[in-house]
């Protein structure tokens, strides 16, 4: 079974003020939500991707916050819920990468799962938006270097790269490996000479390629900023 949040009152004050409740035993287990203001969670129970049956709960206070916010939930023990199945914009959802050929995809939204979390999403601070994941192993050993191309030339997509991983681990843990956030719009991704390996929203949009090793496994995800 899993724990079960019921909430009866709930009122968060102050910019940033937030309860963020995790799937698991700590803040590297995915969120099931995060709420601020005056709209209750409800009721929140863990799914079946928890292997502890337990919730984290998360308490925020942003500026000005904190003082006069207090919510109320009792807590019970209820069978664990199946989660939605996950879609591409999902983690467990990953399109597995096979070759080094060109393909085009898009994602209309951020799926079933939260799986970006202040633990994992490195330079990803605006969470998940129109996120497309992709898991990729390399055949032989060298260096890998990628270019994703809006189709408009306006958009803004940003990515993150996890890993060495032993499979499809999700949500990913840990800061990624690659990460750019860059507020430009256009092309980004791997690219020889860019000289840093993550970015915030003032980078140029490439970071450096990765050196990897035949049968070592990634994690990619491609987030769309633009909407």
């Amino acid at each position: 079974q899993c724990v079960s949040l019921s909430f009866s009152s709930f009122s968060l004050s102050g910019l940033g003020t937030a309860l963020t409740i995790y799937n698991g035993n700590s803040t590297s287990a995915g969120q099931l939500g995060s709420w601020t203001g005056v709209v209750s969670p409800g009721t929140v129970t863990g799914t079946t991707l928890n292997a502890t049956g337990c919730l984290t709960v998360q308490f925020t206070t942003g500026i000005f916050g904190g003082a006069n916010s207090n919510w109320v939930a009792a807590i019970s023990c209820e069978s664990c819920l199946v989660p939605p199945p996950a879609t591409t914009a999902d983690c467990y959802g990953a399109i597995q990468v096979c070759t080094d050929a060109s393909f085009n995809n898009n994602s209309s939204g951020t799926g079933n799962q939260v799986d970006l979390n202040g633990s994992n999403e490195g330079c990803l601070i605006s969470g998940e938006r129109q996120t497309s994941w992709y898991t990729f192993t390399a055949a032989t050993s060298g260096t890998i270097a990628l270019q994703i191309n809006p189709a408009s030339a306006t958009d803004d997509y940003d990515f993150a790269i996890f890993g060495p991983v032993a499979g499809l681990v999700c949500p990913p843990a840990g800061a990624p490996l690659r990460c750019s956030y860059s507020s430009t719009a256009g092309s980004t991704g791997l690219q020889t000479g860019a000289g840093d390996n993550s970015e915030d929203a003032s980078g140029d949009k490439w970071v450096n390629p990765i050196n990897v090793t035949a049968g070592q496994s990634f994690i990619m995800v491609i987030d769309n900023y633009s909407v």
